[in-house]
């Protein structure tokens, strides 16, 4: 992340930011919701990535053996709107588990997406689970 300078926090999604929230580690990526501005200056150093569905358009970034993957949105969720309930982080943004759960929800749901597989399909249910009782725990104590 350090190549690009950003003009607005960017916000943490996915399976980094279940690592953030202590529910699991992070997978092979890291991912996240940049605004409009700072997605445009980004992509006139770097090629959109072609494999990403045309929902989520994105930019994957190499960093050694890690993809650094900066979304526009995740469906019809941008950067303004995931911003709203999102917690401050040093120099980033986290997404809050509520929008998480919301984002997870819509690509373990999308059957449009042909490039969305089984096991993705059940990490994302697996994460959904592990949201809903980190929060039970949290505002119900159970």
């Amino acid at each position: 992340m350090d190549k690009f300078k950003f003009k607005y926090s960017p916000i943490l999604v996915g399976g980094k930011a279940m690592e953030y929230y202590n529910l699991r580690k992070t997978g092979h990526d890291i991912d996240y919701i940049v605004h409009k501005y700072d997605y445009n200056k980004i992509s006139k150093i770097q090629e959109p990535n072609p494999y990403m569905p045309t929902q989520t358009p994105g930019i994957t970034y190499r960093d050694g053996k890690l993809d650094i993957d900066y979304f526009l949105n995740l469906y019809q969720y941008d950067y303004n709107y995931l911003k709203k309930n999102a917690i401050k982080h040093n120099n980033i943004l986290i997404i809050s588990k509520d929008d998480l759960i919301l984002v997870k929800s819509m690509t373990a749901f999308d059957k449009t997406n042909k490039r969305i597989g089984k096991i993705t399909v059940k990490k994302n249910l697996n994460d959904i689970s592990l949201l809903v009782n980190s929060l039970s725990k949290e505002n119900y104590n159970f």
